[in-house]
């Protein structure tokens, strides 16, 4: 096991200061509204494997 560089464990502690403000947190809410919304098309309806308008169908390599 060993230890970060002094610089990045700066940068964490005060990354995760930060984190603890309202401001930060009020802006994270909207970011994770959105993140939740995409993750939702995605996954629960099958986005992911959507084709665009114009494209055929994909062809399957079983045979």
């Amino acid at each position: 096991m060993g230890f970060p560089p002094r610089e990045l464990r700066d940068l964490q502690l005060r990354v995760r200061t930060e984190q603890q403000t309202p401001e930060w947190k009020t802006r994270y809410a909207a970011r994770s509204g959105v993140e939740g919304t995409v993750n939702e098309f995605a996954h629960g309806h099958g986005m992911r494997r959507c084709r665009y308008r114009g494209q055929g169908r994909p062809t399957s390599s079983t045979s």
